[in-house]
This record gives C-alpha cells, sequence and structure tokens, in this order.
C-alpha cells in the first residue's frame, strides 16, 4: 500500500519523457516499475524515456507486445521492457520465466496487474490517467524505499511557463 503519492500532470509526450528521465537517474539494478494504465495512456512513451536516457547510443525503443520481453543494455545494467497486455494467466508467466526475469536487472512492466503476488513491496507503482488528447495525470506511489530517490524529481513545467 502507497504511503503517499506524488502527482504530476503531462501535456505532452515531451513531458512524459522528461518526468520519465528525471525517474531513470535514480534506477539502479534490481529496481521494478509497474505501470498501470489504459491503452494509449503514455506508458510506452514514459518507457521510451528511461531507456533512452540510460542508453549512451541513442536508440529505437519499442514497445514490445508480440515478444513480451524486450532487454536493453544500459549504462546501469540490462533494463527489461515486459508487455503483459496479451497474458491471459499467471501460468503464462512462469512459462515466460517472469520470477527469474525480476532478479536480473531493472525491469519496467507495462500491464502488471497478473504480475501482483509475484512483485516485491519494494515495487513503485506508476498509474498513467488520460485527461485529454495530449493531457495525462501520472502517479507515483511511493513508499518509504521510494520515498528518499524520488525527493528531487521536480514538477513538468505547465503551459504557461513553458512561453
Amino acid at each position: 500500500m502507497p504511503e503517499d503519492t506524488l502527482n504530476f500532470k503531462s501535456v505532452s509526450v515531451q513531458q512524459t519523457r522528461m518526468l520519465a528521465k528525471q525517474l531513470a537517474e535514480t534506477l539502479k539494478g534490481g529496481d521494478c516499475l509497474a505501470l498501470y494504465g489504459n491503452l494509449g495512456a503514455g506508458k510506452s512513451e514514459f518507457v521510451r524515456g528511461i531507456i533512452q536516457t540510460l542508453n549512451k547510443n541513442q536508440i529505437d525503443v519499442t514497445s514490445p507486445t508480440f515478444s513480451l520481453v524486450k532487454p536493453y543494455k544500459t549504462r546501469i545494467g540490462t533494463v527489461f521492457h515486459i508487455d503483459l497486455y496479451r497474458l491471459n494467466s499467471k501460468n503464462e508467466l512462469f512459462e515466460l520465466g517472469f520470477p527469474d526475469i525480476l532478479s536480473q536487472g531493472v525491469c519496467v512492466i507495462e500491464w502488471p496487474q497478473l504480475t501482483e503476488a509475484l512483485l516485491s513491496k519494494e515495487t513503485l507503482r506508476i498509474c498513467f490517467e488520460t485527461l485529454g488528447d495530449s493531457e495525462r495525470e501520472i502517479k507515483f506511489e511511493v513508499n518509504t524505499f521510494w520515498r528518499q530517490r524520488l525527493s528531487f524529481i521536480n514538477p513538468l513545467p505547465t503551459k504557461s511557463d513553458e512561453q
């Protein structure tokens, strides 16, 4: 259960990636991020921002909807982008080797609902809500483990701040 939430409002893909970049700078091996939200809510753009920040070279980051897991070599080790949208049962998680993947690097999981029983209490849960065509609310469910690490994340500028 979260002790607190950090709420951010993004009005563009660039802002969503900016928030992801700030989070990426706090990540270390063994971290797990669980991303919740409807289709088109910005989860994949957020993951793209994390992986591009952690990679020395600009790389194409695509959602692993069909492969389910895509590993990326980064400056902090392997980051696993996991998309579980197409899974229907917990048995499929074990066939995928999901419990083993959790211990091999940073895991960023889209559609993590089936994994709840396998995720540690240190998992950072991030909820994406669509407010308009390009506007999103992004909520980090913060616990003791993450509170200090996230303390430096800045609010996203509002439209009036950007002008």
